[in-house]
C-alpha cells in the first residue's frame, strides 16, 4: 500500500494504488471497486481498518458518476460483461471487517481473482436486510440455500437500459424512488421517463409496483430476454416470489407492457395487496381526458385512463385490465404527484402463481382519443400486427387475473333455441347474387318464432366491408355464454374485424350483431363501405308493414323497417339499423337476389381507429306492433329490461358508429388548464328573466388557477319553457353533449353543446328549432343567458360597440372584475353585427348574469338554428379575441374551427350569423376607377427560378390605359409545388356580389403537408393595390416543420424592364437585403409596379429578378418551427403606378402603418395577422399585470414592481414579478428591473403586446432619454426571458454618459448563495459577464448574462434592492439624438443544476444559432445600436 493514494469527505473514500489495484470507493451504504458496487451488510456505515484510512479525511472528492445506486439491504450482481480492468489481485485480501470476525466465519471474504471476475448471484431481493448476506458473513447471517450464488445468465445486463424505435423511446429502466401518496414512499423498478415524436418528459416513473406494500425492486440488473424485453427477479416478497417484466414492441413501441408474476411460497391461503402506478410527469397540467367509463375522472369503474393536457408533453394512456375485472381502488397521486395507480386484492392457495398485466402508452400531444379497443380484452390485445401479447407463454396468461381468460374456441356450425325461439347454424352460407354478391356469408341460416320456421330463407345478418364477405378463414367461434358468438380477428386487408352476434337469453327472439372493425392502414386513413343484409324467407310474399319514416317503403330515411308474410306463414321480422342521428348511405330489398333487408353504412377510420356496426334482428308474431321503443336509442336499448347491450364494455360502445353514444349527466370535460364542470339539468332561482326551473348547461367553468366561472352557462328557454335533459344525453365525442329532441310547443328542439378541443376555453351552443305545426310557419322565442357567478359584482370590460354597457346594439360582451382575481373573465358571444338580438338583461336568473334574445320565424317543417358561444379568460386578461367572432368565415378558420363538427344543412339553418357566401367560379376579375385586376385563377407559368407549372394568381392587370402589367402575378410554390387549382375550381367572395373590393379566398386546398389558403384582396380605396396573404396550415407528423414559400411575379416591360429602386440603400438591383423593389419599363408601355415582401424586421432567403423565364420579381421566405396544426402566413402587396410616378414606399414601413392609413388590413382579424411571418405584428395595448406559461415554466405578472432601496434605488420599475418550473416556485421577487441614472423605468402598467411572449413598454421618458424596454419569452427556449432596453438621448449636451443599472432579486432571501460565475469562480464582480446563483432546494436556480467578455460591467451587487439578488451596471457615452441599447438575459433552472448552458451566451453569433435563436424578432438596425455585445 505504500504507493496508494486517499481521498475521502463524509460519504466517499477513494484508494488509489496505481496499477496494481482499483480504486475503492465507499459509501455510507455501499462499497464499490471500479465504479462496480459490493454487497454491504446494513444500512449503516462500513468501517475500513485503520491502515486504509487517509492521514487527511477532509479532501472532497466527487462520487463516481457510475455507480449506481444500490440499496443496502439487497445483494448486488456482478455481470461478467462489466468493464472492469483485470489486474493483478493485491497481496492482501480487503476485508471491512475486524480479524475476530472474519475468524469466525466459514466462508472466506469475496476477493477479485488476479484474470477473472467472480461470478454475480441471482438478481433476487429479499425484503429484509437480515437476509443480506455481508462483506463477511457470520454464521448467523448466512443466507438460505435458496439464495446462494448461482451461475450468471449470460443475457443479465446491469441497468438503467433504454429502448427505442421509430419515434418512441422509452428511458431509463431503473430502480426509482418516489415518494408518498395513495401508494406506499420507496424505492422500485420501473421506467423514469418515455419520448414520442420529440415530445418528451411523459413520466417521472412509469410502471411501479408494491406487492404488500413492498416495492418490487432491480438493484439496477436485469435479464434481458429479448428486444426490448426484460425480466427482473425472481425478487422475494415474504412469502411471494415476484418476477417483474418489462416489454416494449417493435410493432407498436410507444406501449411498454408490465407483467407482474406472484408465485406464493406460503403453507395457507393468502391475499395480497397489489399497488402498480406512475408518475404523468405533467406536473400542474395533468388532466384526465377520459375514461374507460366515458367520463373525465379515473374511479374504480375504469379499466383505462386518458390523461394529457400539456401541449409540450405526451398524452399518457393507462390499461389496468377488461371491463370484467375492475380495481379496488384506484388513485390519481400515486406517488404524491400527478399520475395514476391502481390495486387488486388478489387471493392465494399455496402454491399457486397469479399474475397481473397492465399497459402503459404515449401518444403525441393533442391526439384526441387513445387506441382503446385494442385494450378490450386477450383477444384484441393477441390481434395482429400488434400482438401485445407476444412473448408470455399460454401458462403466463393463464395466470392472469384482471383480464377475462378468452373461451375456447369452438367449431362451426352453431345453434341456440330458448323458449319458442330458435336459431339455426351461424357458419359461412353460400348465397346468391343480389345487390350483395354471391359468395359464402358468415351468418345465420333460418330462424323461427312461436311455430312459424323459415323466418329467412338465404341467411340472415351477412356483411361485407367494400364487397367482400366476411371468411371465416378457418377459425373457430368463441362461446362467451349459450347464444353469444364471437368471431375473429379476422385480417381483410388492412381491416382486422370481429364479428360478434348474441341472442339475448331474456329475449331470445332478438338476435344483436356487433361488427367491430380496427384499421392499421396509411396514415391518411381510409372510408370502408359496411354493407349487411338478411333474405327473407317470406319469398314473393314479401312486405313491409311498417317504417320509421312512417310509411311502408324502405329508404335511406328509414333506422328501422318491420316486414311481414302476407300469408303469415313465416314470422314477422324487424331490423333496427341505427337510431334517428344515424342514415345509412343504400338500403335495399333484394340484398340476395330474393326479397328481405340490406342496409349500407359508410365509415370513416384514422390511423389504427376502431369503429363498429350495430344491428339487431327480430322476430314477432304477424301482426304485432313494432318495438320501436326499444331501439330509439343506446340508453333504452341498455336500460330495457333485456339490457340488449349487455356483455359490450363502455369501450366498444363508444365505437359504434350508427347510434348516437350516450352518458349519464352531470359530466365534467377537462382539457389542459381549462375545466368545463357538471354539465346538467341546473335548479334556476326565480327573479329573472328566464323561468324558474330546470334548465340543460354547464353549472361551472375553471381556467388556468380562476375557478367558479358561472353558477350557470347556456341555459335556453324556447317560447318561455327551459330546456332540461334529464338524466342522460347524447355523447358524440368527450366534450360535446346533445339534448332531444324534444318538444316544445310545436316544435322539436335539440341542443348541441360543444367544448372545442384546439380551444378548449371556449363553449359553442347550437339550438335548433323545427317546426312541426299545422301553420304556414310560427315564431321561436328563444332566450338563452349565462350567470356570472351571480353572488358576485361583475363589470362589462367591453363591448362589440366599444363600450363598456351591454345593449341590443351588441353582438358580444366582455366582463369580468379585478377585484375578484380568483375568478375567471367571461366573454358571451351570441351572434354578428348583422343579426343583433332583440332583447337583452344582465338578470337572467335574479342576480348577475348575460341573457339575450333571438325571435325566428320558422316555417312548416323548416329547421332554424341560433349558435352562440361562452368563453373563459384568466382574470385580468383585457386581449379578447373578439375577431374570431366577426363572422362565419372568421370562426371557420383553423386552427380552431369553431364551425367543426356541424353539418353544411346545421350551417345553412343559423339564423343569427350572416350566412356563408356561395362559391364563384374562377378565373375572377375586378376593376375600379383606372385600375383592372384580370382573371385571378389557373395561370400557365415557364421555367425561370420558379418551376414550370399551372400556379394560382393573376393572369394580367391595367393602370391609366396601360395594360400588360404583367405575364402573371403573385404566383406562390410551397417548397417547390405549385398550388394546385383542382378540377371544377372555385374562389370563395368574402363579401357581398355587390360590393366595391375584390376579395377572393381559394381553399383550404392540399400541397404536401400543409393545408393553403390564398388570399388575395384589391381595396375600394386604392384599387391598384393587390394584397396577397398566403396561409399554411401543418398537418402532417408531429415534429417541428418548415416550408419555403417562393412567390413570384412576371413583369408585362419583358425586356425593357428595369429597377428603378431599392429598399437596400436606394439601389437599382435587387438582393435579399430587400424589403421592397420599384420596377419600371423603359419604353413607358406599361405601369410601373412597387413589390413589398416584408418589413425591416424580416429578410428573404433568395430574390430573384427571373422567376418564370422572363423579367419580373420573385423572392422567397423560410417559415420554420411549425408545430402540428399550427398556421403561418406571409402577406405581400404588389402596386401599380403611372410612369414617372413617386412610388409610397412609406405607407408599407409597417402593419401598424398600413392599418391606420389604408384599408389594405380590412378583412384580416386579429388572429390571421397573428400568423404573419415576415412583418412584425400590430402592437395590441394590454393592462398588466400578465402571465406567460410555456411548457413548465411560467413567468408571472409583468408590470411595475415596487422594489426597496439597496444597491440599486428604491422605486417602481417595470419587469417580471416571479417565476416557477413546474412545481418549483418563486424564482424571484422581482426580475429585470432597471433604472437610468436612478431614475426608474415605469410603464404605467400598460405595454404592447408584440406577440406570444413579446412585450414592449415605451417610448417612456426617463429624464432626457427615451426609452424602449423589450421584454421577451422565446417560443424555443421559454426558461429565458430577453431584455432590450433601448435609450434614445433628447438632450442636447454632447459628450454625455449615462449609467444604466438592472436588477433582480432571486426570491431566495437567506439561502441565497452564488454557485459559479463567468470568472470561474463563486464570486460576482466587475470581472464576470454572467452569473449563476441558487437560492434553496425548493426554489428555481437563476442565471445573467449582461453582456459579453468584452464588455464588462462598471459595477456589479448582490443586493441590488435590499435583499439577495444579482445587479449589474454599464456606462454609455451619448451624443445628441443618438440611440443605444443593452441586451442582457435572464434564465431559471430546475433546483440542483450544476451549471447553467453559458456556451449560448458567449457573443451575438450563439446567440443566434440553433432553434433557440435569442436574437429572433430584433432587426439588424436593433442590433447595430447594443452597446455591451461585440457587434455580429
Amino acid at each position: 500500500m505504500d504507493h496508494c493514494s486517499f481521498s475521502s469527505d463524509s460519504s466517499v473514500m477513494n484508494i488509489d494504488c496505481g496499477a496494481n489495484s482499483g480504486v475503492l470507493a465507499l459509501f455510507a451504504d455501499r462499497i464499490s471497486v471500479h465504479g462496480i458496487p459490493l454487497p454491504s451488510s446494513s444500512n449503516s456505515p462500513v468501517p475500513l481498518p485503520s491502515a486504509l484510512l487517509p492521514s487527511d479525511s477532509s479532501s472532497p472528492v466527487l462520487e463516481p458518476s457510475n455507480s449506481p445506486n444500490v440499496p443496502s439491504q439487497s445483494p448486488v450482481a456482478f455481470p461478467s460483461s462489466s468493464p472492469i480492468p483485470q489486474s493483478p489481485a493485491p497481496s492482501t485480501p480487503v476485508s471491512t471487517t475486524s480479524s475476530s470476525a472474519a475468524s469466525q466465519s466459514s466462508s472466506p471474504p469475496p476477493s477479485i481473482a488476479p484474470s477473472t471476475v467472480p461470478s454475480p448471484p441471482p438478481p433476487s431481493t429479499a425484503s429484509s436486510p437480515s437476509a443480506t448476506p455481508p462483506l463477511v458473513v457470520s454464521p448467523s447471517a448466512r443466507p438460505p440455500p435458496s439464495q446462494s450464488a448461482q451461475p450468471t445468465p449470460e443475457n443479465q445486463m446491469r441497468l438503467p437500459v433504454s429502448f427505442s424505435f421509430v419515434g418512441s423511446e422509452w428511458q431509463a429502466l431503473t430502480d426509482i424512488s418516489v415518494g408518498k401518496g395513495d401508494m406506499n414512499y420507496g424505492v422500485g423498478v420501473g421506467w423514469s421517463d418515455a419520448v414520442i415524436n420529440g415530445y418528451g418528459d411523459a413520466y417521472d416513473g412509469a410502471a411501479l409496483c408494491t406487492v404488500n406494500n413492498i416495492y418490487v425492486k432491480s438493484n439496477n440488473f436485469a435479464i434481458q430476454t429479448g428486444d426490448g424485453n426484460y425480466v427482473v427477479g425472481p425478487v422475494t416478497i415474504k412469502d411471494f416470489q415476484v418476477t417483474y417484466n418489462t416489454r416494449i414492441a417493435r410493432d407498436r413501441p410507444e406501449n411498454s407492457r408490465t407483467f407482474l408474476s406472484m408465485a406464493y411460497t406460503g403453507n395457507s391461503p393468502t391475499v395480497a395487496e397489489v399497488w402498480c402506478g406512475s408518475d404523468s410527469g405533467a406536473d400542474k397540467s395533468f388532466a384526465v381526458m377520459e375514461s374507460s367509463s366515458g367520463d373525465s375522472s379515473f374511479t374504480t369503474e375504469d379499466s383505462w385512463v386518458y390523461t394529457g393536457g400539456d401541449s409540450e408533453k405526451p398524452f399518457t394512456f393507462f390499461s389496468i385490465g377488461d371491463s370484467s375485472y375492475l380495481p379496488a381502488n384506484v388513485s390519481t397521486s400515486p406517488f404524491g404527484r400527478s399520475g395514476f395507480g391502481f390495486k387488486y386484492t388478489i387471493d392465494f392457495n399455496p402454491g399457486e402463481t397469479r399474475s397481473v398485466l397492465f399497459f402503459n402508452e404515449i401518444y403525441s400531444p393533442g391526439t384526441k382519443y387513445p387506441d382503446f379497443e385494442k385494450f378490450s380484452s386477450l383477444s384484441s390485445l393477441k390481434a395482429k400486427p400488434d400482438n401485445l401479447l407476444d412473448s408470455l407463454t399460454a401458462q403466463q396468461i393463464s395466470s392472469i387475473v384482471n383480464w377475462e381468460q378468452n373461451p375456447l374456441p369452438s367449431s362451426f356450425p352453431q345453434s341456440f333455441a330458448q323458449n319458442n325461439a330458435a336459431w339455426d347454424n351461424l357458419d359461412e352460407i353460400s348465397v346468391s347474387q343480389g345487390d350483395l354478391p354471391a359468395g359464402d356469408a358468415l351468418g345465420w341460416s333460418d330462424a323461427s318464432w312461436n311455430g312459424r320456421t323459415n323466418a329467412f330463407n338465404n341467411g340472415a345478418s351477412f356483411c361485407t366491408i367494400d364487397g367482400v364477405y366476411i371468411p371465416t378463414s378457418g377459425a373457430g367461434v368463441s362461446v362467451p355464454e349459450p347464444g353469444h358468438y364471437v368471431v375473429g380477428p379476422i385480417t381483410m386487408g388492412f381491416y382486422s374485424v370481429v364479428y360478434d352476434v348474441r341472442v339475448s337469453p331474456s329475449r331470445p327472439q332478438n338476435s344483436r350483431t356487433f361488427l367491430s372493425i380496427s384499421y392499421s392502414g396509411p396514415a391518411e386513413g381510409a372510408t370502408a363501405k359496411i354493407y349487411c343484409g338478411s333474405d327473407s324467407g317470406a319469398g314473393n310474399n314479401f312486405s313491409i308493414r311498417q317504417s320509421s319514416s312512417g310509411d311502408s317503403i324502405l329508404s335511406v330515411d328509414d333506422n328501422w323497417v318491420l316486414t311481414g308474410d302476407s300469408t303469415s306463414t313465416t314470422p314477422d321480422v324487424f331490423y333496427s339499423f341505427g337510431d334517428e342521428f344515424s342514415q345509412a348511405s343504400s338500403v335495399t330489398t333484394s340484398p340476395f337476389g330474393s326479397p328481405g333487408i340490406g342496409f349500407e353504412f359508410s365509415v370513416k377510420f384514422g390511423t389504427f381507429a376502431t369503429r363498429s356496426i350495430l344491428f339487431f334482428t327480430e322476430l314477432s308474431d304477424p301482426g304485432s306492433p313494432p318495438p320501436t321503443a326499444i331501439f330509439e336509442s343506446l340508453s333504452t336499448l341498455m336500460n330495457s329490461s333485456d339490457n340488449l347491450l349487455k356483455s359490450l364494455s363502455i369501450s366498444q360502445i363508444d365505437t359504434i358508429d350508427n347510434w348516437q353514444s350516450i352518458i349519464e349527466l352531470p359530466q365534467t370535460f377537462n382539457i389542459g388548464t381549462v375545466s368545463w364542470e357538471a354539465i346538467k339539468d341546473i335548479s334556476l332561482p326565480s327573479g329573472g328573466v328566464l323561468p324558474s326551473g330546470d334548465g340543460f348547461g354547464w353549472s361551472d367553468a375553471t381556467i388556468d388557477v380562476t375557478e367558479n366561472g358561472f353558477d350557470a352557462v347556456g341555459v335556453c328557454s324556447v317560447n318561455g319553457v327551459l330546456i332540461s335533459a334529464g338524466s342522460e344525453v347524447g355523447y358524440p365525442e368527450p366534450g360535446h353533449f346533445i339534448v332531444g329532441p324534444i318538444t316544445i310547443d310545436d316544435f322539436a328542439v335539440l341542443y348541441d353543446i360543444r367544448v372545442h378541443p384546439e380551444r378548449p376555453q371556449n363553449s359553442r351552443s347550437f339550438l335548433t328549432v323545427t317546426y312541426t305545426g299545422a301553420n304556414p310557419s310560427a315564431t321561436a322565442s328563444i332566450y338563452c343567458a349565462s350567470d356570472y357567478h351571480g353572488d358576485l359584482t361583475f363589470d362589462v370590460v367591453s363591448s362589440s360597440s366599444g363600450d363598456t354597457s351591454f345593449t341590443s346594439a351588441d353582438s358580444w360582451v366582455f366582463t369580468g372584475n379585478e377585484a375578484y382575481d380568483t375568478r375567471p373573465f367571461s366573454f358571451f358571444n351570441f351572434g354578428d353585427s348583422n343579426f343583433l338580438p332583440s332583447e337583452v338583461t344582465r338578470n337572467p336568473f335574479g342576480g348577475d348574469g348575460i341573457g339575450f334574445k333571438h325571435d325566428i320565424i320558422v316555417n312548416a317543417g323548416e329547421s332554424r338554428s341560433i349558435m352562440f358561444f361562452n368563453e373563459v379568460y384568466s382574470n385580468g386578461r383585457s386581449l379578447v379575441d373578439s375577431e374570431k367572432f366577426s363572422s362565419l368565415i372568421a370562426l371557420q378558420s383553423e386552427p380552431d374551427n369553431l364551425l367543426d363538427s356541424l353539418t353544411k344543412t346545421q350551417i345553412e339553418s343559423i339564423a343569427n350569423w350572416k350566412p356563408l357566401s356561395p362559391p364563384h367560379p374562377l378565373p375572377q376579375s375586378y376593376s375600379l376607377l383606372d385600375a383592372t385586376w384580370d382573371n385571378f385563377g389557373p395561370v400557365s407559368v415557364g421555367p425561370g427560378d420558379l418551376p414550370p407549372g399551372v400556379g394560382l394568381g393573376w393572369l394580367d392587370a391595367s393602370l391609366g390605359g396601360k395594360t400588360n402589367a404583367f405575364n402573371g402575378a403573385s404566383i406562390c410554390t410551397i417548397d417547390g409545388a405549385h398550388i394546385p387549382v383542382m378540377p371544377g375550381p372555385s374562389a370563395k367572395i368574402t363579401v357581398d356580389d355587390g360590393s366595391s373590393s375584390g376579395h377572393y379566398i381559394y381553399g383550404p386546398t392540399q400541397v404536401g403537408n400543409f393545408d393553403v389558403v390564398y388570399d388575395v384582396f384589391v381595396s375600394s380605396d386604392r384599387p391598384q393595390t393587390s394584397r396577397t396573404l398566403l396561409s399554411l396550415t401543418y398537418n402532417g407528423p408531429p415534429v417541428e416543420a418548415t416550408a419555403t414559400v417562393y412567390c413570384g411575379s412576371e413583369s408585362g416591360a419583358a425586356d425593357n424592364f428595369s429597377i428603378l429602386e431599392s429598399s437596400s440603400s436606394g439601389d437599382t438591383t435587387l438582393s435579399t437585403e430587400d424589403i421592397w423593389v420599384y420596377t419600371g419599363d423603359t419604353s413607358s408601355a406599361t405601369p410601373n409596379i412597387l413589390y413589398i415582401f416584408g418589413d425591416e424586421f424580416s429578410q428573404t432567403v433568395s430574390a430573384t429578378t427571373n422567376p418564370f423565364g422572363g423579367n419580373g420579381v420573385g423572392f422567397s421566405h423560410f417559415i420554420d418551427n411549425f408545430a402540428p396544426f399550427e398556421t403561418k402566413s406571409i402577406l405581400f402587396f404588389t402596386e401599380m403606378y403611372n410612369t414617372g410616378e413617386t412610388a409610397e414606399k412609406n405607407l408599407f414601413s409597417s402593419l401598424e402603418v398600413l392599418s391606420s392609413s389604408t384599408t389594405l388590413l380590412d378583412t384580416l382579424s386579429n388572429s390571421l395577422l397573428r400568423t404573419v411571418t415576415n412583418w412584425q405584428p400590430i402592437r395590441e395595448s394590454v393592462t398588466l399585470p400578465e402571465s406567460v406559461e410555456s411548457s413548465s415554466y411560467t413567468w408571472q405578472r409583468i408590470r411595475d414592481i415596487d422594489v426597496d432601496d439597496g444597491d440599486i434605488n428604491g422605486g417602481s420599475g417595470f419587469g417580471w414579478g416571479d417565476a416557477s418550473i413546474a412545481d418549483d416556485l418563486d424564482a424571484f421577487d422581482g426580475s429585470g428591473i432597471c433604472t437610468i441614472n436612478g431614475l426608474h423605468i415605469t410603464s404605467g402598467n400598460l405595454a404592447y403586446l408584440l406577440g406570444e411572449g413579446h412585450y414592449e413598454a415605451g417610448p417612456i421618458q426617463v429624464g432626457d432619454y427615451s426609452v424602449m424596454y423589450d421584454l421577451l419569452i422565446p417560443k424555443n427556449r421559454p426558461q429565458t426571458v430577453r431584455s432590450f432596453l433601448s435609450l434614445t438621448y433628447t438632450g442636447s449636451v454632447p459628450g454625455t454618459t449615462c449609467e444604466i443599472y438592472c436588477g433582480s432579486d432571486t426570491g431566495g432571501d437567506s439561502e441565497f448563495s452564488v454557485l459559479r460565475t463567468s470568472s470561474g469562480d463563486a464570486v460576482v464582480s466587475t470581472n464576470d459577464n454572467w452569473a449563476f446563483v441558487g437560492n434553496s432546494t425548493r426554489a428555481p436556480f437563476s442565471f445573467y448574462s449582461f453582456g459579453d467578455s468584452s464588455h464588462l460591467p462598471t459595477d456589479v451587487t448582490i443586493s441590488p434592492f435590499g435583499t439577495h439578488g444579482v445587479g449589474f451596471q454599464h456606462q454609455i457615452l451619448f451624443q445628441p439624438g443618438e440611440t443605444h441599447s443593452i441586451l442582457f438575459f435572464t434564465e431559471i433552472y430546475s433546483p440542483g443544476t450544476l451549471s447553467p448552458d453559458d456556451s449560448k451566451f458567449q457573443s451575438l453569433s450563439t446567440l443566434q444559432q440553433g432553434i433557440d435563436n435569442l436574437l429572433v424578432a430584433l432587426p439588424q438596425s436593433k442590433l447595430d445600436t447594443i452597446a455591451n455585445w461585440n457587434s455580429l
